[in-house]
Formats: structure tokens, sequence, C-alpha cells
């Protein structure tokens, strides 16, 4: 039974570890050999971020994790002292699990301002060493703008610095 929950806890962190390349030199597997739109676009501004990493999956697997080990912990105690150190466990692992999204599994990002056809559009996207952006840089913005489900990209919007 430990083993059980120890190997589901670990593959639910690690699953959610195993995110796709935000890169935009980088685009996914499925997008080889497809035609994707593209759209030609000026850099007006560009901000530093953060990207976030899945808060979700990491908060649940250490909820379960913590609550499970608090539960443990106790088992030889009263209902109340159980019930008690399961909270705690599931609080503090919880918390553990927050803590780790957003360091270990954060990414460096640039949000992109680009002039498109009349419209600013904001593009958020991992840092890559390969395309060092540069306000007035003239670029490719490879993916659908509109929206629209036509575009057959799945790699979702990419920016690379015309050549």
């Amino acid at each position: 039974m430990v083993r059980s929950f120890a190997c589901i806890a670990v593959s639910l962190v690690i699953s959610g570890c195993a995110g796709g390349s935000l890169k935009p030199t980088v685009p996914g597997q499925s997008d080889g050999r497809k035609a994707c739109p593209t759209s030609e676009g000026v850099i007006i501004d560009i901000i530093d971020v953060t990207i976030e990493g899945p808060t979700e999956i990491a908060q649940g697997a250490g909820a379960a994790f913590g609550g499970y080990v608090g539960n443990r912990a106790a088992k030889d105690e009263s209902d109340v002292v159980e019930a008690l150190a399961t909270g705690i466990g599931v609080v503090a692992g919880s918390m553990a699990g927050d803590l780790t999204s957003k360091t270990v599994m954060s990414k460096s990002g640039q949000e992109l301002m680009i002039y498109v056809n009349g419209t600013t559009h904001s593009i958020v996207q991992q840092t890559d060493a390969r395309q060092p952006y540069s306000v007035g840089d003239d670029v490719w913005v490879v993916g659908s703008l509109s929206g629209g489900n036509y575009s057959q990209c799945k790699s979702g919007i990419r920016v690379l610095i015309k050549k």
C-alpha cells in the first residue's frame, strides 16, 4: 500500500514537470510537416516575466503525500489525533507543493508586445538564447492570432526573429 501511494504521488509530480517547451525554437513534434499561418510584425516592447509551473498538480500531490505521512505517523493514536495529524500533513504538503511549483518548476520568460497588421498582441514565451529579442526587431509570428481553430499548429503561437 505504501509503495502504491508513493508511486502515484511521484507520478503526479513527474507528469506535472513533463510539460512541453515554451521556447520559440522548439516546436512540438505534432507540428512537423504541417503548414502554420504566419504574420510579420515588429516588437514594440519586451517585459521579463516568470512562467509559473503547474501549481495545482504540485499542490495536490504535496497535499496527498503530506496527508498520508501525517496519517501514518499517528496511526496508533486516537481518531482525533490521527485526523489532526492528517490535516496538518495535508496543509504542509500543499504548501510544499506550491513552493516547489513556484521555484523548481517555473521558467524565465518574456512577454513580447508585437504590432501586427494594426493591432498589438501580447505573446508570452520562455526565454531562448537563440532568439535574443530587442525592441524594433522584425519578427515572424507563427500560429493563428485570430483565435480560430483553423490553424493546424499545435505548439501555439511562436515568435521568431526575421533573418
